[in-house]
């Protein structure tokens, strides 16, 4: 286990800052029941990098919708927008120009409020959470607190 992610874990056993109840788990040898709460994807991360085919997937709604435009300029100005999104490899999701362009998306009815804030957000683990990669055993969970 490296060691970064070892101490990690260590800290998270004895700080238990989400008081998910480790010390008694700990004392009653239940770690089958922490390898449970740490791998369990009951978490919300919110990525800064989307790749860009996740993303066209993500607002396809509002690609398709764009066509429907009625205004010309504002037509091409999307496409032009669209021209920029495919040569990207990735979306920065917290890039102020992205945010503008997703914020005036949802204020011209092409895009909800729901999808814009879901994007980048992906469900994990308390593990990943807090930057460690999986997966670990129960053991090296077990043996991170030596």
């Amino acid at each position: 286990m490296n060691s970064q992610y070892k101490e990690i874990i260590k800290n998270e056993l004895l700080n238990d800052p989400e008081n998910l109840g480790y010390s008694a788990l700990i004392e009653s040898d239940s770690w089958e029941d922490i390898y449970f709460l740490l791998n369990n994807k009951n978490y919300t991360l919110q990525e800064r990098f989307m790749a860009r085919s996740t993303f066209q997937l993500a607002i396809v709604t509002t690609i398709a919708s764009i066509s429907q435009i009625p205004d010309p300029v504002i037509k091409d100005m999307w496409k032009d927008i669209l021209s920029v999104i495919q040569s990207s490899t990735e979306i920065d999701l917290q890039n102020s120009g992205v945010v503008s362009l997703l914020n005036l998306a949802v204020m011209q009815g092409l895009l909800t409020s729901e999808v814009k804030n879901s994007l980048g957000k992906v469900t994990c683990s308390r593990l990943e959470l807090l930057g460690v990669k999986l997966p670990y055993t129960v053991d090296e969970i077990k043996n991170a607190l030596l």
